[in-house]
């Protein structure tokens, strides 16, 4: 008879444990889409530096990147860099982002330089148009 109480509570337990996961899994997916799980873009962009550099033999490379080449006047749009090989301080952080918005049309080059090691640097850039 105890054996049975005992193996009700296990049951009335585990019946209680996988209604809570059942009932709670809507916000466990929620906060997938509100946490960010992936890299970021600039680490990305950090990351293909790195490889670009080992690959050419150079001791920094930086990249830039926009998903709109093309706007229209006040639209915004999003800016990534990453580097790789560059000291902090020496102008820009070495992996970043900006939102931009452009109020004027024309065509809009964007230039980083970053200092690394024994006086090297290593420049990257991307133009957006505006219209």
């Amino acid at each position: 008879m105890q054996r049975q109480a005992g193996n009700n509570t296990l049951k009335a337990t585990v019946v209680k444990v996988l209604g809570i996961l059942f009932l709670a899994s809507p916000a466990i997916v929620a906060a997938d889409s509100i946490v960010p799980i992936g890299p970021t873009p600039e680490q990305l962009l950090a990351r293909s530096a790195a490889i670009s550099a080992a690959s050419t033999g150079v001791n920094g490379a930086c990249l830039v990147q926009t998903r709109k080449i093309a706007v229209r006047v006040n639209e915004p749009f999003s800016l990534w860099w990453g580097s790789y090989g560059a000291e902090v301080g020496s102008g820009w952080n070495p992996t970043g982002a900006y939102s931009i918005v452009v109020g004027k049309p024309g065509a809009y080059e964007y230039k980083f330089t970053f200092l690394g090691a024994l006086g090297s640097s290593s420049t990257c850039r991307t133009t957006v148009s505006v219209s």
